[in-house]
Order: C-alpha cells, then structure tokens, then sequence
C-alpha cells in the first residue's frame, strides 16, 4: 500500500478529512519512517508546537501505520523464511 493510499483510507474508515497541511506532514511523516516527528511537522509548514499536531493525529498515525504494516507483513514474512532456510 502507497502512504497516499493509506492516507486515504484512513480518511474514508475514520471519517475524518485531513487538510493539505495535515496531509503533507502524514506523508512526510510516515515516508521518514515515522521518525523525527518535529521536523517533519516544520517541513510541512506547521511551526508552533509539533507535540499538539502529533496527538491531534495520533489515532490516524496509528491506523496508517498499521495498514502500511498490514499489506507488507506477509511479504516480510516470505523474504525472513526464504533467508532462514
């Protein structure tokens, strides 16, 4: 599953339509591995407290994060048994 893709479907499953700013921070965000929360928010243009922006979001990070982890488990589960054996 693409990022934009998990964008969305966190949109449509939760209801919840995200601002372009929003958008470009979760893309940003989960691109960077969802690593360096703080200046990931910065590069999306947010530049008062990143702190507030993540627990605004923190469900949604979750659930993309989950289905980002969803579509590539069981890829990741071939190519970990395909080098143990």
């Amino acid at each position: 599953m693409s990022i934009r893709g998990a964008i969305t479907q966190v949109e449509n499953e939760r209801g919840r339509k995200f601002t372009p700013k929003q958008k470009k921070f979760l893309k940003l965000y989960a691109e960077n591995d969802f690593k360096d929360a703080k200046a990931m928010a910065a590069k999306a243009g947010y530049k008062a407290d990143y702190w507030s922006l993540i627990h605004s979001l923190k469900d949604e990070i979750q659930s993309m994060a989950e289905s980002i982890l969803v579509v590539n488990a069981p890829v990741a589960a071939m190519q970990l048994s395909e080098i143990l054996n």
